[in-house]
């Protein structure tokens, strides 16, 4: 007791620095007081205003300074479009501006940029891949200035295509975020919510219709589509290629990790509910990327199950035949009569008549898009049209010219915003940076595969082994998908590509150091750098 006094007493007896400094704090915290009292009276709105974003924005540093994690999934968040992005909508005096997607870009990618800049660890991790990565955003935006200084190109388009275009650095934000195991099961978790809405929104729009979106982004393009077909509603989502990452996601999980059996139904809810979001889509494209993924998984499989597999093999005849069963009891034709049954197997249908289906107007307007998009890109090889720019000029095919493709609009910038638009992610690249910028981002994708699929072979954790494969799996799969959609150059893909690829070697730096902890930390970076 009595040492505890005299530790008091000396606190409050010594030099009177401390003593300065409470005073001072009292006597700056009596000035705060009273200029925002005086800003109250004399500018009310804008010292709320003031007090707002400092309230909020100062506690939002901070956290995404400790766990910048939470900061990529509300890019994921915004990017899926479950708000609307121009919510928040600065205009630029140059042309363009800047929405709520791109300022939580900004902010999180900032904030990220500082703490490991601070920390000497700002470098290009996984070279092999971050280095092509890199060199293509180099390219783009020397893409955008060539579009703007030398092809006359708007401002606002060609600075829109270049901002889609960036949210490929997801990719070293992610790398440069996670850094224990408890940030990447969170990032993990909550890109499953949000596939998981994604989803639940599909259901809903099913017993509300086509004119009745459940969320008010859909009433605008934000890269939702609302579609009455013969089947029910069809709902193409903003967060697509989440969904399709996830589903592979779980998928891994279940084949590889050790889990428990509440674990296991919660995967198996996973690829149920999200298939059956999939199937709702009635996107082809997608059904065809997912059978093509599903093939890499057979050689682990094989392995894995080798024993167990004549049982897996039966219980999925016992299925199809319980499935062939009901169909028989209950009559095709009267199950045919239901909207949503119909309607799919007609879908799955055109996959095996391709001479109908190619004679689609969907199918014939890709055919009319790549090959303007050829000629134009055998007159500009190199350097394309530039970022935003136009390809063909406006024609009269499928009513382009009235505003049909365009929800009606006759306005210049809406009908003609399709000459400047490629399905085909491939064509889309080439014919608006040239030949050498798709060589790059075809660089960087193979680049991805091939050390992607080495990480998937050294890694140790179980878990780990699923999560890879099935990225690697669901990127397979989005390169066929991406010859018939341009998921390379949309805001809605953009940011998944990247975070998936950051993942996968995320998971390889992990791996190494939480199975092998005696290795110094200096040598598990050295690793990330050069895989």
């Amino acid at each position: 007791m009595s040492l505890s006094l005299m530790k008091i007493r000396r606190y409050l007896t010594q030099d009177d620095f401390r003593q300065k400094r409470i005073v001072f704090g009292i006597v700056a915290g009596l000035i705060y007081i009273a200029v925002m009292l005086a800003g109250l009276w004399l500018a009310r709105d804008l010292v709320v205003l003031a007090l707002a974003v400092i309230g909020i924005g100062i506690p939002l540093l901070v956290l995404l300074w400790y766990y910048p994690v939470y900061g990529l999934l509300a890019i994921i968040f915004l990017t899926s479009s479950f708000v609307k992005a121009d919510v928040i909508d600065i205009r630029l005096p140059i042309g363009g501006g800047f929405d709520l997607r791109d300022l939580t870009l900004l902010g999180v990618g900032g904030i990220i940029f500082i703490r490991e800049l601070s920390n000497k660890t700002l470098v290009v991790p996984w070279w092999r891949v971050g280095g092509p990565l890199l060199a293509f955003l180099l390219l783009a935006i020397i893409s955008a200035f060539y579009a703007i200084l030398y092809q006359n190109v708007e401002t606002n388009w060609a600075l829109g295509d270049l901002r889609i275009l960036f949210y490929y650095v997801v990719f070293f934000l992610v790398i440069w975020s996670i850094k224990q195991d408890k940030q990447f099961r969170i990032l993990v978790i909550g890109l499953f919510l949000l596939a998981d809405l994604t989803t639940l929104i599909i259901v809903i729009q099913q017993f509300l219709g086509a004119s009745n979106p459940v969320l008010k982004a859909m009433m605008s393009a934000t890269g939702w589509g609302i579609y009455q077909v013969t089947g029910g509603v069809r709902v193409v989502p903003a967060g697509h290629i989440l969904m399709h990452f996830m589903w592979f996601v779980a998928f891994g999980l279940f084949i590889f990790g050790s889990l428990s059996q509440r674990q296991k139904y919660f995967l198996i809810f996973q690829l149920v509910f999200m298939g059956f979001g999939h199937i709702l889509t009635y996107v082809r494209a997608q059904w065809v990327a997912i059978f093509i993924g599903l093939i890499l998984f057979i050689p682990a499989i094989v392995k894995k199950y080798k024993i167990a597999l004549p049982r897996y093999v039966m219980i999925g005849v016992s299925i199809v035949f319980i499935i062939s069963l009901i169909f028989g009891i209950i009559g095709f034709s009267d199950l045919y009569q239901i909207p949503i049954v119909s309607g799919v197997i007609d879908r799955f249908a055109s996959l095996l008549a391709l001479d109908n289906t190619m004679e689609t107007d969907s199918l014939q307007w890709r055919v009319f898009e790549n090959n303007k998009a050829i000629e134009s890109i055998l007159k500009h090889p190199f350097l394309g049209v530039g970022l935003g720019g136009r390809y063909r000029e406006l024609t009269t095919l499928q009513g382009e010219a009235e505003g049909l493709w365009t929800r009606g609009s006759l306005a210049a910038g809406e009908v003609s915003r399709f000459t400047r638009y490629v399905h085909n992610s491939y064509l889309s690249i080439t014919v608006k940076m040239g030949i050498p910028s798709i060589l790059v981002y075809l660089w960087f994708c193979l680049a991805f595969l091939w050390c992607g699929w080495r990480t998937f072979r050294n890694l140790r954790d179980l878990e780990y082994k699923g999560i890879a494969l099935g990225i690697i799996a669901g990127f397979v799969g989005m390169l066929a998908w991406s010859y018939y959609h341009a998921h390379f150059i949309k805001v809605e893909a953009t940011p998944v590509v990247g975070l998936m690829a950051g993942l996968v070697a995320v998971m390889g730096v992990l791996d190494i150091h939480d199975t092998y902890p005696q290795k110094q930390s200096a040598s598990v970076k050295s690793i990330s750098i050069q895989r």
